[in-house]
């Protein structure tokens, strides 16, 4: 999002409510331009230490921008509800974040549980979503709903993808409509996402 776009009030409200929850939790804000980007990047809530990263992004679209900000304030909430999913972390050890990486070097090869833990973050990810989804609701944010959906289910298949292919990749398409057009209008159960994963032939590579 250009840094020179007006944020609207309804926004403008959540980024306020945003900031106070940090405050009064003790949470770091990394509110800041982030230049020279190689993926379409837009944050994240890191519980180690306790810090919302949150950049300015290489996208233009404002309702995008406000979706992904908007999610990461509900893992905040996930975080300080003590969501049962949400503190699902670790994995014989490796955190949520470093797995991903030693799973696509081959340092974790157990296929069961590297399915399970992948599912286990779609979960998580899955329960931001329908708060994500009331929180639009709830401060009627400038964002299409049933644009965010299809959004959110584009991203609930990425963990699968992650999963079956082993590779990460930089930026999913959001605003490609030929991709999201093949998306659920609905947000789906981990099992649906699972069994509907090779049946949408989805061009990734």
């Amino acid at each position: 999002m250009s840094s020179n776009v007006e944020i609207k009030p309804e926004e403008f409200s959540l980024l306020c409510d945003t900031i106070k929850i940090c405050i009064e939790n003790r949470i770091g804000v990394n509110l800041l331009p982030k230049k020279n980007i190689k993926k379409l990047y837009f944050g994240s809530f890191n519980t180690n230490p306790l810090k919302l990263n949150f950049a300015i992004s290489n996208t233009s679209n404002y309702s995008l921008y406000w979706s992904a900000f908007t999610h990461e304030t509900c893992h905040i909430d996930q975080y300080l509800e003590k969501s049962k999913i949400f503190l699902k972390y670790m994995l014989d050890d490796i955190s949520v974040d470093d797995f991903p990486n030693c799973y696509f070097n081959g340092k974790y090869k157990n296929v069961k549980k590297s399915k399970k833990y992948f599912d286990n973050i779609l979960r998580m990810e899955l329960e931001c979503e329908q708060k994500t989804l009331k929180k639009i609701k709830k401060y009627r944010l400038n964002i299409n709903p049933s644009i965010h959906i299809q959004q959110a289910n584009l991203y609930m298949y990425y963990h699968i993808f992650m999963w079956k292919y082993k590779k990460e990749l930089f930026g999913l398409e959001y605003e490609n409509y030929e991709i999201l057009n093949k998306m659920p209008k609905k947000l789906l159960t981990p099992k649906e996402y699972w069994d509907t994963f090779d049946s949408l032939n989805l061009k990734w590579i």
